[in-house]
């Protein structure tokens, strides 16, 4: 032990051992702890996949719209192969400019964890010259 005592002292200063009342208490505080513990990394895990999740999306916006802008067809194919699973591009061009929106929503690992879609958009001004 290190020095820590779990006993009591009555009203005249005797030391008593342990109550009975309170005994496992530390065993049920430590389940609780642990448990609470596991559910908020696996929150934080969740929180991470879908931030993640939402970079991608917007990388591949840009990246698609890039491309767009350039007329460069193989490249748009590449980087929408690129762009996470599941992806819905929408590819529009207007006054000079191509914006693209795209659109995803991921599979969740669990049944009971909801998955939000995210969705981005880019827009780029058409490079002179492009088809």
């Amino acid at each position: 032990m290190n020095g820590v005592s779990a006993c009591s002292y009555d009203s005249r200063g005797v030391r008593r051992g342990p109550s009975r009342g309170d005994r496992g208490w530390v065993t049920v505080e430590m389940a609780a702890g642990s448990l609470l513990v596991a559910a908020m990394a696996c929150l934080l895990g969740w929180l991470g996949g879908i931030l993640a999740l939402q970079l991608r999306v917007t990388d591949a916006a840009a990246q698609v719209a890039r491309q767009e802008a350039r007329g460069d067809a193989a490249a748009v194919a590449a980087a929408k192969s690129a762009a996470p699973e599941g992806s819905v591009f929408e590819v529009s061009r207007a006054e000079g400019r191509v914006q693209v929106v795209v659109r995803c929503t991921p599979r969740s690992a669990l049944p009971w964890l909801p998955a939000p879609a995210v969705s981005s958009s880019a827009t780029v001004q058409e490079e002179p010259g492009a088809k």
